[in-house]
């Protein structure tokens, strides 16, 4: 009878910054994952990402605190480093609204 081995869940370090005002970069360290093994789901308010390695599983989510959009997300691994690049707002999109 095969026995089926259960992962470790891990948590995945997080770091995000603002670029140039234009962007915000999330980055997730993910070492001994393929690009293949990692599910990353997002949405305007912020991300989920799941990545299998050989014995272990990877986790992280995150609330951004910035008004962001999908359109233009770039995501990237390089060396166990995954990427993501997201299109802040502009504040000109912001529409006014009165208060009654």
């Amino acid at each position: 009878m095969l026995e089926m081995q259960q992962k470790e869940v891990v948590s995945a370090d997080v770091r995000a910054y603002c670029e140039e005002r234009k962007n915000l970069v999330i980055e997730v360290e993910l070492p001994g994952v393929e690009r293949d093994d990692i599910k990353l789901r997002m949405n305007n308010y912020g991300f989920h990402v799941t990545a299998e390695g050989p014995d272990f599983i990877y986790e992280a989510c995150e609330f951004f605190h910035d008004d962001t959009t999908l359109d233009g997300v770039w995501a990237e691994l390089d060396g166990g480093l995954l990427t993501i690049t997201v299109p802040l707002r502009r504040r000109d999109e912001l529409k006014e609204i009165t208060v009654h």
